[in-house]
C-alpha cells in the first residue's frame, strides 16, 4: 500500500476513488499510531501524543519572530535535544551528559560531555584532562567534550586527582572555546565548566 496524495481528482467518480481513499486513511492511521493514541473520537486521549521523536538535524533550523523550534541535532556520535528561540535567536542545548558518583569512591566518575540543569539555559561541561603542557594547553571544549559552548563560558573549576581524593586547582583563562591552566603538579585533573 502506498499513500496517494492525488485522489480524488476533480474528474474522478467517487465509486472509482473510494478504494484509494480507504487505503489513504488506513496508511494515515498507521503512521499516526507510531507515537499517538488511536486517531478517533472513541479512544480516551484520541489523537494525543504518547511521546515525541525527533530526527537528528544537521544544523539549527530558522525561526520566525513568533515561534521557537524544538529539535534533535547530532554532536559527534551523540544526538541531543535543542531549542532555538524566536527570530533565529539563541540556541540552547537541553539534554546531554554529566557525571556520577561511583559507590565507595571519593572521586566522581565524569562522563565526557555536557548537561543542562533542569532549570534550563545553562550548560555544564565536564571531563578528565592530563597535566598541562605546551601540546595540550589550552584545553579546547570541542576536543574534551565534543563541542564548544554556543555562547559563553562563565566559570571553569579544575580539581587535581590526588590519591583517592580531589584538590582544587586553578584556571588561568577561559572562553566559550576552552580554558588554560599552568598547573603541572599532578598527572590528571577533572574539570567542570558552566556556560550557555
Amino acid at each position: 500500500m502506498v499513500y496517494n496524495p492525488n485522489i480524488p481528482l476533480s474528474t474522478d467518480l467517487l465509486e472509482k476513488s473510494v478504494f484509494d481513499l480507504k487505503i489513504n486513511y488506513l496508511i494515515m492511521n498507521s503512521v499516526m499510531a507510531k507515537n499517538h493514541f488511536p486517531f478517533d473520537d472513541v479512544t480516551p486521549n484520541g489523537g494525543s501524543h504518547k511521546y515525541m521523536t525527533f530526527v537528528s538535524q544537521l544544523s539549527d533550523p530558522s525561526t520566525a519572530a513568533s515561534e521557537i523550534a524544538l529539535y534533535a541535532k547530532g554532536t559527534g556520535t551523540s544526538t541531543f535535544l535543542y531549542m532555538r528561540e524566536q527570530a533565529n535567536g539563541t540556541v540552547r542545548q537541553i539534554t546531554g551528559l554529566f557525571f556520577e558518583k561511583v559507590a565507595g569512591s571519593a572521586i566522581p566518575s565524569f562522563n565526557l560531555g555536557y548537561s543542562t540543569p533542569s532549570f534550563g539555559g545553562f550548560l555544564i561541561k565536564s571531563g578528565k584532562i592530563k597535566a598541562a603542557s605546551t601540546a595540550t594547553n589550552p584545553y579546547l571544549f570541542v576536543t574534551e567534550t565534543g563541542a564548544s559552548f554556543p555562547n559563553n563560558c562563565f566559570v571553569v573549576f579544575i580539581y587535581a586527582i590526588i590519591g583517592s581524593g580531589l584538590a582544587p586547582s586553578f584556571c588561568t583563562t577561559y572562553d566559550k572555546n576552552g580554558f588554560s591552566t599552568t598547573d603541572k603538579i599532578n598527572d590528571e585533573y577533572y574539570f567542570l565548566a558552566i556556560g550557555n
